[in-house]
This record gives C-alpha cells, sequence and structure tokens, in this order.
C-alpha cells in the first residue's frame, strides 16, 4: 500500500532531523527509531533509490524506464495468467463436487460404503501386517491377552452414524483453522455436517463457503454463508506490488440466534 504523500513528507523532514542529530553526534538511538518506524524506514529507501536514479546517466535511465515498462507489461499478463487459473479452478470444481457430495453422506450415515469402496489400506493396517511378518518369521508365539469387558461408551461409538465431529476434528487438526476455533465454538461446531465452495467466475471474482448444521439449540439457521469477492488487476499506483488475485471484500450472513444463545 502506497503511504500518504503528507506522511511520506514529514517522515522525509524526519531523516534530514535524524542525519543531523547523526552527524552532530547525539542521534546514538537512530537505528531503534527507524525499526520502530517503518514510514521512515520507507522514506530513506525511497530517498536512496531516488538518489541512486539521479546519479546516473541519461542514457542508462531512459532504459530502466523501458525496464519499467516491460515490468508492467509482465505484470498484466500475470494478472492474465491468475484469470485463467481460476478459471480451471470453477471447471474442475464441477468434477469435484459428485465426490464432495459422496463424501457428505457418509460423514453423515446416510450412506454406508461396500467393501470394494472402503478397500484401501490404512497406516495402522500395514504396520499390523509388517508386525505379523516379523512374528512369523522369527517364530514368535503370540500370547493371547485378557480382553476386557466393553463398556456402553465404547457400544455407542461402534454403533454411530457416520462419522461423528469430523468437521470439528478437521478444524481443530489444520494449523490454520486450529487457530480461528476457541473453546466456546467447539459445541456449535459439533453440529457442523457439511462445508460446500460455490466458486463466482467472474463479476466479480471470487467463492462463497457454506456451512451446513444439523438441527441445534444455537440458531435456527441450516446454512450459514461467507461470500468472499476479489481482483485480479494490478493497482494504478503500486502495479509492481501485485502478487496475484487478493480478497477485498467479504460479507457474513446473518445469524439468526435463539434465545438466550
Amino acid at each position: 500500500m502506497a503511504a500518504e504523500p503528507e506522511r511520506v513528507g514529514d517522515a522525509s523532514d524526519e531523516v534530514e532531523e535524524m542525519e543531523d542529530e547523526e552527524e552532530s553526534g547525539t542521534g546514538t538511538d537512530l537505528k531503534s527509531q527507524i525499526l520502530r518506524r517503518p514510514d521512515l524506514l520507507a522514506a530513506i529507501q525511497g530517498r536512496l533509490h531516488a538518489e541512486m536514479l539521479q546519479s546516473l546517466p541519461a542514457p542508462v535511465k531512459r532504459r530502466i524506464k523501458a525496464l519499467k515498462k516491460l515490468q508492467l507489461e509482465a505484470t498484466h499478463t500475470e494478472a492474465k495468467f491468475y484469470e485463467e487459473v481460476h478459471e480451471l479452478e470453477c471447471k474442475y470444481h464441477l468434477l469435484y463436487t459428485p465426490l464432495y457430495e459422496k463424501r457428505s453422506t457418509i460423514i453423515q450415515g446416510l450412506y454406508e460404503p461396500n467393501d470394494e469402496e472402503a478397500d484401501f489400506p490404512s497406516d495402522d493396517e500395514k504396520e499390523e501386517e509388517l508386525s505379523n511378518e516379523i512374528k512369523t518369521k522369527v517364530k514368535i508365539e503370540d500370547v493371547t491377552e485378557t480382553k476386557e469387558p466393553v463398556t456402553d461408551e465404547e457400544k455407542n461409538k461402534a454403533n454411530a452414524n457416520g462419522i461423528p465431529d469430523f468437521w470439528l476434528t478437521i478444524f481443530k487438526n489444520v494449523g490454520i483453522l486450529s487457530e480461528m476455533v476457541q473453546e466456546h465454538d467447539e459445541p456449535i461446531l459439533k453440529h457442523l455436517i457439511d462445508v460446500k465452495v460455490i466458486f463466482l467466475k467472474s463479476n466479480p471474482m471470487g467463492f462463497v463457503l457454506e456451512f451446513h448444521f444439523s438441527p441445534n439449540e444455537y440458531f435456527s439457521n441450516s446454512v450459514l454463508t461467507k461470500v468472499y469477492e476479489m481482483k485480479c488487476v494490478p493497482e494504478e499506483s503500486d502495479p509492481f506490488s501485485f502478487e496475484g488475485p487478493e480478497i477485498y471484500k467479504c460479507k457474513g450472513c446473518t445469524i439468526d440466534w435463539k434465545k438466550n444463545k
């Protein structure tokens, strides 16, 4: 983001004062002052850059301008690249959707996968197979362990529909999401049964997040939404700072909280 003109002017004046202090021997804490003020650091960098350019021969300055013009053209080409990437995301999202819908039915317990669909070796199973092979090779006799009675809690877990607390578990174990989840959010997230994405192709570019909830004591909404709008155009005032699409606006829906919640 470009600094405000007045602020830059003030910072430049302060830089001159600091230089005078340094020359007079009174600017003992100059470095710490600069580090505490990003605007001062930017002003110093801008001043050094300007002084360096002024010292260059005119033909070199002219070539640098030509390079900047080329870079600007490359930046706009990069913006087009990101627009096409977004179009590809929209296209392939349609292919992902049936898979996500089936995932949702399994999580909610609406569909029980058959043996073929569930035929996917887990790490635990691989370790167990390896352990059995080792036991066979070294001829270790299995020791029969006394099994304890199954508790009611274990029975309930075994008879649970779908995958209980699936999305809560995801939110708590994905780094960027776990930082957002507070303890008071967890009872609500236990009712989260699906998360969907709707891509907005253009005008504006963006996406919508849909959070689907089972009936609960917190709010009456069955779906909560948040719309994110993105822009993929270099800023006229600072085009070389462009790094791809960025979210510039978002809006959440109204939550119809139940009484005393």
